[in-house]
């Protein structure tokens, strides 16, 4: 799903056939969860998730809703990426990263999320918003389309 383009949900097969170009060309597959990510798509809990089971990035961003309003973010990585990071003498860093309290604060997030049933409630909520937007797209004029992902709508 790309949210920031207007919450764009992915033809079928769309993304398997780009990870597998990119790959074929050498190159990494990135999956930007950074809004759409942490059971925001209710039905899933990753939004690339959406596109099948053969379709696995080789990192995934994550950011805004891991801390709940608290700044934090990261990146998850395949070994081999994670393990290139130290042959060239780099480490990975980011403007959040080391902070054990912002941790902390992403593993209550976690507990929640998995306690209160979120994104089983995402998938329920964002399917009635979507049912309703549709039926007021042809009562107003200015809504040219209905398009989201259970609480991911625009």
């Amino acid at each position: 799903m790309i949210s920031c383009g207007g919450q764009v949900v992915l033809p079928k097969g769309y993304l398997k056939k780009v990870y597998e170009y990119v790959r074929e060309a050498g190159g990494v597959c990135v999956a930007d969860e950074v809004q759409v990510g942490f059971g925001r798509v209710g039905s899933k809990f990753w939004a690339f998730e959406l596109a099948g089971e053969d379709v696995c990035p080789d990192i995934v961003t994550i950011g805004k809703p891991i801390g709940n309003g608290h700044p934090i973010a990261c990146v998850v990585t395949t070994e081999e990426i994670a393990k290139s990071f130290q042959s060239i003498g780099t480490e990975y860093f980011n403007t959040y990263g080391g902070n054990p309290v912002s941790i902390a604060i992403a593993n209550a997030v976690l507990d929640v999320i998995e306690s209160e049933n979120l994104t089983q409630n995402a998938k329920l909520v964002g399917d009635h918003i979507l049912s309703e937007l549709e039926k007021l797209k042809p009562l107003v004029s200015f809504i040219g389309d209905v398009r989201g992902e259970d609480l991911c709508v625009e």
